[in-house]
């Protein structure tokens, strides 16, 4: 949390890039009440990334979820074709 008071009180423009996982997402964090202040973060996975889901995330931050790819659940690909 050191570094997200940190890059607040900076007022710096920051977008962390994610990746190693199977899906991709975007996500906003806005972690302070009444400041104004957010940062995003890109997740992005290889191109089959649709194999291992993963739609529970950490909403500490105020996080929120902008986009996403990939099936909702794992169980909703069962073959590599259907994860392309």
């Amino acid at each position: 949390m050191e570094i997200v008071k940190f890059l607040r009180d900076e007022k710096a423009n920051t977008l962390f890039i994610t990746t190693d996982v199977h899906f991709a997402e975007v996500f906003k964090y806005t972690p302070f009440e009444d400041s104004g202040y957010s940062f995003h973060e890109i997740v992005v996975g290889p191109g089959n990334a649709g194999l291992f889901p993963n739609r529970a995330f950490d909403k500490t931050l105020g996080t929120e979820s902008l986009f996403f790819f990939g099936p909702e659940d794992a169980d909703d690909v069962t073959t590599w074709e259907e994860a392309l």
